[in-house]
């Protein structure tokens, strides 16, 4: 029997999957905080486990709202803005996945190039693709764009100091 699950979040049904989703991204990221991975963006990482989770926790809090969008993608609520970047969130990892809604919207439903990155209002109307942004056009994220950007991670056991 081959039982298959819903590509986006469900917003109808029952909210306890729901409110598990809005808390996924950062239970994700703290286990492996929890685990010693750091980035030295976050300033001294403290040798007490607890702490350190309380630590990103509240440098977390500063950011963006992630809402749910499909499996673990997420809207970034941008304030001031009618829609802000998609990012993926898988455990400690993240990634810029589309700079807008749309751009998140024709990628799943595999109406742009997976390996290359949407570009807001990416079609004129004649159908033509436009080039892609600069890296550096991509929107900044208090917070997350500290994961996306791939900072390294310093191994368990390293003494962090800014």
């Amino acid at each position: 029997m081959r039982v298959e699950g819903r590509l986006f979040t469900d917003w109808t049904g029952p909210t306890t999957p729901l409110m598990a989703a809005f808390e996924a991204p950062l239970d994700g990221l703290l286990r492996g905080v929890a685990l010693g991975r750091w980035h030295r963006a976050w300033g001294d990482r403290a040798a007490d486990e607890r702490e350190r989770v309380r630590q990103v926790r509240r440098l977390a809090s500063g950011a963006p709202r992630l809402i749910p969008f499909a499996g673990q993608r997420y809207l970034v609520a941008t304030p001031g803005a009618d829609d802000g970047p998609v990012i993926a969130v898988h455990g400690a990892d993240a990634s810029l996945i589309a700079p807008d809604l749309r751009g998140a919207l024709l990628r799943e439903l595999g109406l742009a190039d997976p390996d290359r990155p949407v570009e807001a209002d990416d079609a004129d109307q004649a159908g033509q693709r436009r080039a892609d942004p600069p890296a550096s056009a991509a929107p900044r994220i208090p917070f997350w764009s500290d994961v996306i950007d791939g900072l390294v991670w310093v191994p368990s056991g390293t003494t962090v100091g800014t």
